[in-house]
């Protein structure tokens, strides 16, 4: 791998994935995750061609990582001092974050160069994909999962959520400008989807589709001309569910670029998501199971 960013001559990717990899510490055991892995990963299983472009420090975990989806995907790595590691504590509802670690920013210099891409899918998860990144980078699609933007750590690492008012001005200001964006209930701390939804159209302002996802009950979508639509979850799979939403935003946003309209984009990247949980790797250390 290298520090520089080449370009593919050859035809478009289907999807530009662009975060930074994370070390997960789950139950004492250390894996590769992030948005970014698991939106790379899903869109691969889902047969589309993809590009990453990420950050990361040269670790075997990370390194081990990105050999082995560099044999089905593009990758772009740009190597820093440190790796993104959250400490995981508690299980599913409970589950609180702390960061242990950042990284240093993605960077575009004038002499770097991304393959080139018919849908863009932003993922941060620590504050590593600056705005200029965000105005710079350009696809026909472009698109961004909000979690990373709906996040800050207090004194002691612990991850809070940023309500959408807090974001800054600049930063919300090229979210806006995106086609697409994403988020979940919980980090818009809603209720409900179809509460979420409107909580984010009144954010967003009438320029980009929205999508929120809700877990086992589906997703809500609006694209901006009719009411918000219900879609529901792809079928229930016993295995755990980390990082689901960012395989349903990867497929979503690679399949709205194909011309599919935002519902049934949504309904084919809600059964996606189902076969990729189904049949992924898994993430969990052996101590840890699904139903914790």
């Amino acid at each position: 791998m290298t520090d520089d960013i080449r370009a593919d001559s050859g035809t478009p990717v289907d999807l530009l994935v662009v975060g930074g990899l994370t070390i997960d510490v789950l139950d004492g055991a250390e894996v590769v995750g992030g948005a970014a892995r698991h939106s790379t990963e899903a869109a691969v299983a889902a047969g589309l061609r993809v590009a990453l472009l990420t950050v990361a420090a040269e670790q075997p975990v990370v390194r081990a990582w990105i050999e082995d989806i560099g044999a089905r995907a593009t990758v772009a790595w740009q190597a820093a001092p440190s790796t993104i590691v959250f400490e995981h504590h508690g299980h599913h509802a409970t589950r609180r974050l702390r960061l242990r670690s950042a990284t240093d920013p993605i960077r575009l210099s004038d002499r770097d160069r991304v393959p080139a891409a018919r849908a863009l899918l932003f993922g941060p998860v620590a504050g590593e994909v600056p705005d200029e990144v965000v105005a710079r980078l350009r696809a026909a699609t472009r698109a961004a999962g909000l979690q990373g933007w709906l996040r800050r750590t207090d004194a002691d690492g612990w991850v809070e959520r940023l309500r959408l008012g807090e974001v800054e001005d600049r930063t919300a200001a090229a979210l806006r400008g995106l086609d697409l964006l994403l988020a979940s209930v919980d980090e818009l701390r809603g209720d409900d989807g179809e509460e979420g939804i409107r909580r984010l159209r009144a954010w967003a302002g009438p320029g980009p589709e929205l999508v929120v996802t809700a877990g086992a009950d589906g997703a809500w979508v609006d694209d901006g001309h009719a009411p918000a639509r219900h879609v529901p979850a792809g079928p229930r799979t016993e295995r755990h569910s980390i990082g689901a939403g960012d395989a349903f935003a990867a497929v979503l946003v690679a399949r709205r670029a194909t011309g599919l309209d935002l519902r049934a984009a949504a309904a084919r990247a809600a059964a996606a998501t189902s076969r990729f949980l189904e049949t992924r790797r898994e993430l969990l250390p052996p101590t840890m199971t699904a139903d914790e």
